[in-house]
């Protein structure tokens, strides 16, 4: 005598879920009313805060956005990064500018003046 595993939709899930997370009910009475083991119930709530691609309890819509949010803040971070090599390449640049400006070892039509001697 083998029992059947019972399926539930994610937007039961989703509903069950969202009444405990609102404050409508707790999660002992909405598994006493939807006659569920409050493990299960424990566990959609978890699966809910976590948000990861396990979940079952969000529909195809909320993963799409949750997936949607993770790729902006990849993106966000890349940015970030981004701005500090071009700042840091900025820096390097205005150094070796200055370093040049200052070195007088460099001889340009500007700074060469032939009355000064040297070599002949």
């Amino acid at each position: 005598m083998s029992r059947t595993r019972r399926s539930f939709t994610p937007e039961y899930r989703k509903q069950i879920v969202d009444s405990i997370l609102s404050g409508q009910t707790t999660p002992m009475r909405a598994a006493r009313d939807n006659g569920l083991h409050p493990s299960l119930v424990h566990k959609w709530i978890r699966d809910h805060s976590d948000g990861g691609p396990k979940s079952k309890v969000f529909s195809s819509e909320d993963r799409e956005r949750q997936r949607l949010e993770a790729e902006l803040r990849r993106y966000k971070e890349k940015v970030g990064e981004l701005a500090l090599e071009n700042d840091l390449l900025k820096k390097a640049l205005n150094t070796s500018q200055s370093m040049k400006n200052a070195n007088g070892s460099v001889v340009t039509i500007k700074n060469w003046d032939p009355s000064k001697g040297g070599a002949k």
